[in-house]
């Protein structure tokens, strides 16, 4: 047990932080009262304080390095905790994060990507393995996305389009009427090859054998051609 410096009351020694020059080792203020007198601190002096601390990291900036490398070496487990807490409760402001990076160093991180997938091959493999099968309708959109980039279309899939498409069609085949299952195929409804376009509104999701049958037939001679034979 210590007593605060600052109310008196004796608390548990978890209760003030680490202070090397003294000699316990602890700050003897304890961390209530410590983080109530940053509190007023900051009211009253934040922008001048901020202020300094630009201007010293400014006037410093190999030693500014060096402290922050020093705390990250001594705080390795509080970062981690601290950021792994902020991932889980802040998802939207990451996925902006990460897309305002990306969009600022995209060819910084098309490089580094480069150069860890070559050093990394197994690795890399596997997480790409794993990441297929628990999102196949994301990586069936991908594939037909990455083919729609090599013909050079303009428009492309959004990546909860089968699922949409899914919901949508209540499981069903849009040709036979059966349960789709896990075997099914994102069909182009017009064929591109008869100028139909890559777009969320010309695509169905079919059986494969099925989608096989149409092939790049009309939608319209396929279903007749379907009638004749029933």
């Amino acid at each position: 047990m210590k007593t605060c410096y600052k109310c008196h009351i004796k608390k548990p020694l978890v209760e003030f932080s680490k202070h090397k020059s003294n000699k316990d080792g602890l700050q003897r203020n304890c961390k209530v009262c410590v983080k109530e007198y940053l509190k007023v601190y900051r009211a009253t002096c934040g922008v001048k304080s901020t202020e300094a601390v630009a201007k010293w990291r400014k006037l410093n900036p190999e030693r500014n390095l060096e402290l922050h490398a020093e705390y990250r070496k001594s705080h390795k487990q509080h970062i981690s905790e601290y950021a792994s807490r902020f991932r889980i409760e802040n998802p939207e402001k990451m996925k902006q994060r990460q897309q305002d990076y990306y969009a600022e160093n995209s060819e910084r991180v098309c490089v580094y990507g480069k150069k860890y997938r070559e050093e990394n091959k197994e690795k890399t493999k596997g997480w790409a393995r794993r990441w297929w099968l628990l999102n196949k309708d994301k990586a069936r959109t991908y594939v037909q996305n990455r083919r729609a980039k090599t013909r050079g279309d303009k428009d492309l899939l959004s990546l909860g389009i089968i699922k949409k498409l899914y919901e949508q069609q209540n499981g069903l085949c849009a040709c036979c009427g059966q349960e789709l299952g896990d075997n099914y195929h994102l069909d182009h409804i017009m064929p591109l090859a008869l100028g139909g376009e890559h777009s969320d509104s010309n695509v169905q999701l079919l059986k494969a054998r099925c989608n096989l049958q149409k092939g790049a037939k009309h939608p319209e001679v396929f279903m007749r051609e379907r009638q004749a034979t029933l």
